[in-house]
């Protein structure tokens, strides 16, 4: 900002000077190019009135005041350097007093600046050294992941080798479960044989008392 009002400053100056020279010019030079001098003012525009009294007018932009009227173009355009020069002043006049404190305003902002850029440098640095630390704990996590990976693999292939034995014991269970259950079968059949026979050994016992109480005499047993 300090800059932009500074080529303002140096744009009034230059200006001003231009007016100057114009002005030296039209006092010191006894036919000056006027028309050429017109010209160069490219702010002002020339009106030339012909008639029985002819005239010259100028005027400033879209500025409705007329500079004149004389008819002579040399004491037009003197009055235009002048007003000119006038308003350049009137324009310097308006700035000068903000530039003082916008040098204030730039030098508390410098010192500003100057304090942030420190205060920014810690910060990168802090910043900086966290990065690193979290770097360092991006290697640490990917180690300890290799790890818990390898851990999973070694997990997973005992539980899958211990599937396989729960497979194998299941199928050893359930042969066993058909072997106890066939064996008892067997074991019903032969309690059921033995209960017979029992009664068999029972009813004759019986029947050797009856032949006894009838008389009977028992007869050695035959040889072999």
């Amino acid at each position: 900002m300090l800059q932009r009002f500074s080529k303002i400053l140096v744009v009034f100056v230059a200006t001003a000077s231009v007016a100057f020279m114009g002005f030296a010019l039209a006092l010191n030079n006894s036919g000056p190019n006027w028309q050429a001098e017109a010209e160069a003012l490219d702010d002002y525009t020339f009106t030339f009135t012909p008639g029985e009294n002819p005239t010259w007018t100028a005027k400033y932009r879209n500025d409705t005041q007329q500079i004149g009227p004389s008819p002579q173009l040399g004491a037009v355009v003197v009055k235009a350097y002048a007003d000119a020069e006038k308003r350049n002043k009137d324009a310097t006049a308006a700035i000068t007093p903000n530039i003082q404190p916008l040098i204030d305003r730039t030098k508390a902002i410098n010192q500003f600046v100057a304090q942030d850029t420190v205060a920014i440098g810690v910060r990168d640095k802090q910043l900086l050294d966290e990065v690193a630390a979290l770097d360092e704990q991006i290697k640490s996590t990917g180690l300890q992941g290799d790890r818990f990976a390898e851990q999973a693999i070694t997990i997973r292939t005992e539980t899958d080798r211990r599937r396989e034995s729960v497979f194998r014991l299941t199928r050893e269970l359930d042969q066993i479960e058909t072997d106890q259950y066939f064996q008892d079968g067997q074991k019903r059949r032969l309690l059921d044989r033995l209960h017979q026979l029992e009664g068999l050994r029972l009813r004759l016992q019986q029947r050797h008392q009856q032949l006894l109480n009838a008389g009977a005499k028992p007869q050695p047993a035959p040889e072999a």
